[in-house]
């Protein structure tokens, strides 16, 4: 817990010590490198449509992974309510 605090207050001094120095060519970068990662994520897309196999392990693996998300989560509670 106490490292969790120390960087959660890391990262709210930095974003505001960064926030205090931002100038119009700074915004400018920001706005291009948003728009640059916005069109990566399109690109990658468009090849997971292209090759169906990598499509079809990406999403099966969500899948996967969604599903022992569930378990871990859902069978501590369920247990919980058989108690009660």
């Amino acid at each position: 817990m106490g490292f969790e605090t120390v960087a959660l207050i890391a990262i709210i001094f930095r974003k505001l010590l960064k926030n205090s120095k931002i100038s119009d060519a700074e915004d400018l970068q920001v706005a291009d490198t948003e728009s640059h990662i916005v069109s990566n994520f399109i690109e990658g897309l468009r090849f997971l449509w292209e090759n169906k196999l990598y499509l079809v392990f990406s999403g099966s693996s969500g899948a996967i992974n969604f599903f022992f998300a569930t378990i871990n989560i859902g069978l501590p509670f369920f247990w919980l309510i058989n108690l009660i």
